[in-house]
């Protein structure tokens, strides 16, 4: 009802084990197969680590799931298409509240996918609760 919730875009809290994929909360770019190909990277680092940890969840804490939406939330590139769109699930059907279908990182496909690798080189899972 307030639009949706994830954390890098892949994890929602209360749906343990479900990752998305696609154009929601992620970087958002024209080319789907490299768009697709860093998410499925991502999502196989995460299940490799729940592995070697003998888990069998992982979700989102709350503190990094909201924080993650404030930031895709924000006004964007997309911000001005989205004003004048006419509405619909783009655009939380004309509201234009950040809470529609294509909220996206805010610097873009490249940085996007930089930002996880570097939360992967990290190690540490942060925003995540593994069990």
């Amino acid at each position: 009802a307030k639009g949706m919730k994830t954390f890098h875009g892949f994890l929602s809290r209360g749906f343990p084990n479900l990752f998305h994929m696609g154009l929601t909360q992620t970087g958002l770019a024209p080319n789907f197969t490299y768009m697709l190909n860093g998410q499925a990277n991502h999502i196989a680092h995460i299940v490799t680590e729940m592995n070697k940890r003998a888990a069998k969840g992982v979700e989102p804490t709350p503190e990094a799931e909201d924080a993650w939406v404030k930031l895709v939330t924000e006004p964007t590139f997309m911000s001005a298409y989205q004003d004048v769109c006419t509405p619909g699930y783009y655009n939380g059907e004309g509201k234009n509240d950040g809470q529609g279908f294509l909220a996206q990182y805010p610097e873009g496909a490249v940085k996007f996918y930089d930002m996880l690798a570097q939360w992967r080189d990290e190690g540490k899972m942060e925003g995540l609760t593994v069990k």
